[in-house]
């Protein structure tokens, strides 16, 4: 909170993607939706 100084800013961390295992791959250009209340992450590729 200190850091980014937006408390409407949702953060989202610890997330298994890039170089993290199990690796989870995102295509440059794909937009991602994340739903802060149903915990998930959904991909759409343009």
């Amino acid at each position: 909170m200190k850091v980014v100084n937006n408390p409407d800013l949702p953060i989202v961390y610890n997330v298994n993607f890039g170089h993290a295992t199990p690796r989870c791959v995102f295509q440059y250009g794909a937009m991602a939706r994340v739903d802060m209340k149903q915990k998930k992450i959904k991909c759409e590729v343009m």
